[in-house]
């Protein structure tokens, strides 16, 4: 006999589902498994021919549920960290041209989102930094100083605007900017004539180097 009364029809559903779940897990499973590929086929069709729909409905269930979202991907990430790191190093591998493009394009993109989102985490953690830079340069003094050297040594290799304003600014009250690209230009030049002169006189004096 048909249910009349709705509540009724709902009650007696979750009363029979409470007593035959096991049942029906079972019953859902051996079904899924006897038919895994045409279900895929129709799910994979489904998404296809209602593709911007479903994009809708989750942008605006994303926009809904955003702080819950949150807490859940942070609690997620707490209690699989190194599963996260994995997944993430993984993918990267495995799509590293396509993510550098993105990242390229992003960067290019939203320039004064990016500087704005730094300058305000910064404010937000600047103590938080400020502990772990001094940690860091304390716990790696040596390291650091090889690489300052090794910078410098490379700036001056390559006669670098950074270099060549520096030879303008050092141990004065100017500033890289008040250096014109003009005069950048001629002194790299006149870095070159010298290099050149010392290198033949060099060559000259040990001709058999």
């Amino acid at each position: 006999m048909p249910f009349k009364n709705k509540q009724k029809l709902r009650e007696y559903k979750k009363a029979y589902y409470e007593a035959n779940k096991e049942k029906i897990a079972a019953k859902n499973k051996l079904f899924y498994e006897e038919n895994k590929e045409k279900l895929a086929a129709q799910s994979k069709l489904f998404r296809e021919e209602n593709k911007e729909k479903i994009a809708a409905q989750r942008k605006i269930f994303r926009k809904e549920n955003k702080d819950r979202l949150a807490a859940q991907r942070k609690v997620y990430y707490e209690e699989n960290k190194d599963k996260v790191a994995a997944q993430k190093k993984a993918n990267y591998e495995l799509n590293k041209d396509n993510v550098l493009i993105r990242m390229a394009r992003y960067r290019k993109e939203n320039k004064q989102k990016i500087k704005v989102g730094r300058k305000l985490f910064y404010e937000l953690n600047k103590d938080k930094i400020s502990e772990y830079g001094n940690e860091y340069r304390k716990a790696n003094k040596d390291k650091i100083a090889e690489r300052g050297k090794n910078y410098l040594k490379k700036i001056r290799e390559n006669i670098t605007d950074v270099y060549v304003k520096g030879l303008f600014t050092n141990n004065t009250i100017l500033h890289t900017s008040d250096i014109p690209q003009p005069l950048v230009e001629a002194k790299r030049l006149q870095i070159k004539l010298k290099r050149g002169i010392e290198d033949e006189l060099n060559s000259k004096s040990n001709p058999n180097n």
